[in-house]
């Protein structure tokens, strides 16, 4: 059997890496290679002083204890007491991980303008600009406000559905708006 270039080239990098797994076992062994055994110190951060309070005198540092040892807090509990130990109002807080005002399909309510008054369709309209069709049989797609649709793809509620030479067509459960190219 005559071994290709590759073969060889392959089996030569196969012996390399056993022979470099074996070296590394029988001569360097494991001594420092197992996991060690931490540990773990709580403590509290004392506020800044500025320029007008003199600096509180020193606490001695916490003793290092294991962490086992420690008295366990949930995650809940210790940021209650962060929360009133800097006057804070979780109520007043926005809620770091919620979407975005503009990922939402409800339209926001302003009073009596005139947006607030437009259908969902004539809101959709009037923010969303066609740009550029790509006609490619049922895998076409529309350039919209700088973002390439495909047919199937959403705006919101809105869906592309249909794209012509000159337009791109989107529907959502109760509504169809037709977008128009506009000419320079």
């Amino acid at each position: 059997m005559k071994l290709t270039r590759r073969q060889m080239v392959l089996g030569s990098v196969l012996v390399v890496t056993v022979g470099s797994l074996i070296a590394d076992r029988i001569f360097l062994g494991d001594e420092g290679s197992a996991p060690q055994k931490a540990l773990a110190t709580t403590e509290t951060l004392a506020p800044r002083p500025t320029a007008d309070i003199a600096a509180p005198a020193a606490e001695p540092p916490p003793s290092s204890v294991p962490v086992a040892q420690t008295p366990q807090t949930g995650l809940a509990k210790r940021l209650e007491e962060l929360a009133k130990s800097r006057d804070l109002d979780p109520a007043e807080m926005r809620d770091a991980f919620s979407l975005d005002g503009s990922w939402s399909n409800e339209q926001p309510v302003q009073g009596d303008s005139e947006q607030a008054l437009q259908s969902p369709a004539e809101a959709f309209a009037s923010n969303h600009r066609l740009q550029a069709v790509m006609l490619a049989g049922k895998r076409g797609g529309a350039q919209v406000n700088g973002f390439f649709l495909t047919i199937g793809q959403s705006i919101g509620a809105f869906q592309l559905v249909e794209v012509t030479t000159r337009s791109a067509i989107f529907q959502s459960a109760r509504h169809k708006v037709i977008l128009q190219l506009q000419d320079k």
